[in-house]
């Protein structure tokens, strides 16, 4: 199809290439693909099967994770097609690239930066935290290891309630409610984050709409805009009927 890529002429772009599985960090990445309209290709990476340690999968990302991105339209410095891993790394690589109108990653520099601070809150803070409170909660065979799971949900709720304060202005004194994270605009920021919003109950406990309502109206508010449970709803509810039998919670 014809689309034009940042900082080149208009040209017949190429399906990209996408490895994941229906989880929060594969959501944020297939969730921008979509609202961009950049034409791809999904390529389902079991992990039950161990299918991200494989030798043609590491030629994508040496350290054998998912979600990966190969994008004909660039190449690499070996000349091949450039392979694009860690989810954070993916979305700015779909800003910069395929963002044609700044709608999600603005054009001005300084702006820019209050996207990619929130968006590293994500990738170094609330990925890893509540991706381990889950684990250890839930997910190991080691059960009771009481010291790891109130040290994942403290600091969990801790990375809520950075997210509450600023959403509400408390941090800045104004206590002027914001509608999104950075640039008063829907962001890559929220690409990153609200994906990750159905691990908060189960995985802190917490109940988003009661103990964090400015966190559930942000989620709410950049899900309707976003247009996310067309995009990959049948995928988000597979995955609450899995995560409820998991966890016995209702998702």
């Amino acid at each position: 199809s014809i689309f034009p890529i940042s900082g080149l002429a208009i040209m017949t772009i190429q399906p990209l290439h996408f490895y994941g599985d229906p989880r929060p960090n594969s959501w944020k990445v297939e969730l921008l693909l979509k609202v961009l309209g950049v034409p791809f290709e999904a390529h389902i990476i079991s992990l039950q099967d161990n299918e991200q340690k494989s030798p043609e999968h590491l030629k994508r990302n040496p350290n054998g994770r998912i979600p990966a991105l190969v994008d004909p339209n660039f190449k690499g410095t070996d000349g091949t097609d450039v392979k694009v891993f860690e989810s954070g790394a993916i979305l700015l690589h779909l800003g910069r690239n395929y963002d044609k109108e700044h709608k999600y990653y603005p054009e001005d520099p300084g702006k820019r930066v209050e996207v990619d601070s929130w968006l590293m809150f994500q990738m170094a803070g609330i990925g890893p935290m509540w991706g381990q409170a889950m684990w250890f909660r839930y997910l190991t065979e080691d059960k009771g290891q009481t010291e790891a799971i109130e040290r994942f949900t403290a600091e969990g709720k801790r990375l809520l309630s950075v997210l509450e304060g600023h959403l509400t202005g408390k941090f800045d004194g104004s206590n002027n409610p914001r509608h999104f994270l950075a640039c008063g605009q829907l962001s890559l920021a929220e690409f990153a984050i609200v994906p990750w919003s159905m691990i908060a109950k189960p995985g802190m406990l917490v109940d988003l709409d009661k103990d964090y309502p400015a966190v559930n109206e942000w989620v709410m508010r950049s899900m309707k805009e976003m247009n996310a449970m067309e995009h990959i709803g049948k995928d988000v509810l597979e995955t609450k009927k899995r995560l409820g039998a998991v966890t016995g919670m209702e998702l």
